[in-house]
């Protein structure tokens, strides 16, 4: 006997309730979660290696640093170079994020914000491989709080443009960086 897909199950239930005049309660909503579940895996779990949108291989920014992994994106490397803070960088990282922070947080910019974010998840993640847990959360901290800024700060929203691939790649930063804190917080509980 062929299975029908459980997605277009759940279309046809959900469907059926809304045409035949149901209401649509939490009652109803677990009906449907019940019935989605039947042909599911055991349940959720946590994947060992999480897929990272901001992986990606090695490039010239890898054998430049020294570092393979998680790199800076194409544009946080351009501003690096033309605002000559790439030896910075390289030299102490801690300060130009300080620095960063302290400029967005006065006078809030979509460029800065975004490249704040990412280097502090480069860093984080890099921290997190290296085994200091307590310093890559504070660097994913920090770009939670600037990816977050970048999104819902008010007085960017006229800046702000959704179809920007920057917008998708810092949101891309705020969920890695919130996942890597997430489990960061989960195995020291462990």
């Amino acid at each position: 006997m062929n299975r029908i897909p459980i997605h277009i199950s759940i279309l046809v239930l959900v469907c059926s309730v809304l045409l035949n005049g149901c209401t649509w309660n939490a009652d109803t909503a677990r009906r449907v979660a019940a019935i989605a579940d039947w042909g599911s895996s055991p349940g959720v779990q946590v994947r060992r290696r999480p897929r990272n949108p901001l992986e990606r291989p090695m490039s010239m920014w890898s054998t430049w640093t020294g570092r393979g992994g998680i790199q800076p994106g194409k544009r946080s490397q351009l501003f690096l170079r033309t605002n000559a803070l790439e030896e910075e960088f390289r030299q102490n990282p801690d300060r130009l994020l300080s620095e960063m922070r302290q400029a967005t947080l006065q006078n809030p910019n979509l460029e800065q914000l975004h490249v704040l974010s990412e280097l502090a998840y480069v860093l984080g993640d890099r921290e997190r491989l290296s085994g200091n847990e307590q310093r890559a959360g504070q660097l994913l901290a920090t770009a939670v709080a600037a990816s977050y800024q970048y999104l819902f700060d008010p007085r960017l929203e006229a800046q702000r443009n959704e179809y920007d691939p920057v917008f998708r790649r810092v949101c891309d930063t705020y969920n890695a960086a919130l996942e890597g804190m997430l489990r960061i917080m989960r195995e020291t509980d462990a």
